[in-house]
């Protein structure tokens, strides 16, 4: 069973290993995702478990109406399973709130910039050299009261 729920201290050693295992470039570290937990006023992260397993995660910001997707991971082994898809559109519920929201995607991920835009992203713009790596990122934005 698929659930959603809020990241927990408990958490971050299996958030940051699968954070590490599927990212090879601006890599969040488990003190990176301990502080948006435990001290960022707007940050709002959460977990989602497949059967009791930690498959993903994804943290967000949320202040003067903008949602800004900060951080989204599936783990390989839970990969087309639809699972991005279902933390996208929780996040998206769960601020009904907002205005917009707004992410940066490397430009040369095709699979997320497709599922982005099956829920309505679109580019706005390109970030140069914006990754560790020197690749440039895509920003997209949503506008969430149409």
């Amino acid at each position: 069973m698929v659930t959603i729920r809020p990241m927990a201290s408990s958490d971050l050693d299996e958030v940051a290993q699968i954070e590490s295992e599927i990212y090879d470039y601006d890599i969040w570290t488990r003190e990176s995702f301990r502080e948006e937990v435990e001290l960022k006023k707007h940050a709002h992260c959460f977990v989602l478990t497949d059967n009791e397993v930690i498959a993903g995660y994804i943290v967000v910001w949320f202040y003067a109406g903008e949602l800004h997707i900060g951080n989204v991971g599936i783990g390989s082994a839970f990969r087309r399973k639809g699972l991005g898809k279902e933390l996208i559109r929780f996040i998206l519920a769960h601020f009904p709130e907002a205005e917009s929201a707004y992410l940066e995607v490397k430009k040369t991920n095709s699979p997320a910039i497709r599922l982005y835009e099956q829920f309505g992203f679109s580019a706005l713009m390109e970030r140069r050299a914006y990754y560790n790596d020197g690749s440039d990122a895509l920003v997209m934005v949503k506008n969430m009261t149409l």
